[in-house]
């Protein structure tokens, strides 16, 4: 049974981390495929700088994030 104490479900990421080992748990998912579905195989993360016209500057992140390579990007 999921151990739902060492999860802080005021933190999005993981209350996606709980729902996803309950449902890991339900579909009686080994181990290693949990852990395969559950972590990204790849991530990608940019940050730049956009000024606007009236002078500011602010630091914007994009993130991509791949989890099957099987076929292709």
């Amino acid at each position: 049974m999921v151990d739902k104490s060492k999860y802080d479900e005021s933190k999005p990421y993981e209350m996606h981390n709980l729902q996803f080992d309950i449902a890991a748990e339900r579909l009686d998912l080994e181990p290693w495929i949990a852990d395969k579905i559950k972590y990204p195989r790849r991530e990608f993360v940019v940050r730049f700088p956009l000024r606007y016209d009236d002078g500011r500057v602010e630091l914007l992140s994009g993130y991509r994030v791949q989890h099957n390579t099987l076929r292709g990007p």
